[in-house]
């Protein structure tokens, strides 16, 4: 158990760390450094000209993605539950599809250990206990 929870640790900690790396890439991936002046224009001209066509320009365009997404939502006229699709948008335009399996592989991971810990380690405890009759039997049938 001890070495199973060991492993299942190590195993989070590696995949976190790809999870941590993955966001960052997609962090840069979809918020490129874009001049301030640039940024503001862009955010200006979808607040003045509405939602209509922000997806397909931040497909096309990494800096209008990187100038929305880098600002709170209403500097480009936008509501956060908008903001939440655009990124979704930009992510699957200029960024990997890694970051969902690691993140599929890392809940994996954390509920595998939270499961042995639920269901083994009760049954370790009574195992373990000096009183229990089925560890003294195996005691007494290793003895004979």
């Amino acid at each position: 158990m001890e070495k199973a929870l060991q492993v299942a640790d190590e195993a989070d900690k590696r995949i976190g760390e790809q999870v941590r790396h993955l966001e960052q890439t997609i962090h840069d991936a979809t918020q490129p450094r874009v001049e301030p002046a640039l940024a503001q224009d862009i955010r200006s001209y979808w607040r003045e000209r509405g939602q209509s066509g922000l997806s397909a320009a931040v497909v096309a365009d990494v800096r209008t993605a990187s100038a929305v997404l880098s600002a709170p939502p209403y500097l480009s006229g936008l509501d956060d539950r908008v903001l939440e699709a655009i990124n979704a948008t930009a992510v699957r335009a200029h960024a990997p599809d890694a970051l969902e399996e690691a993140r599929a592989a890392h809940a994996k991971v954390r509920g595998t250990g939270a499961r042995m810990m639920e269901v083994v380690a009760p049954r370790i405890r009574v195992w373990s206990a000096p009183a229990n009759s089925n560890l003294t039997a195996l005691e007494e049938y290793g003895n004979v």
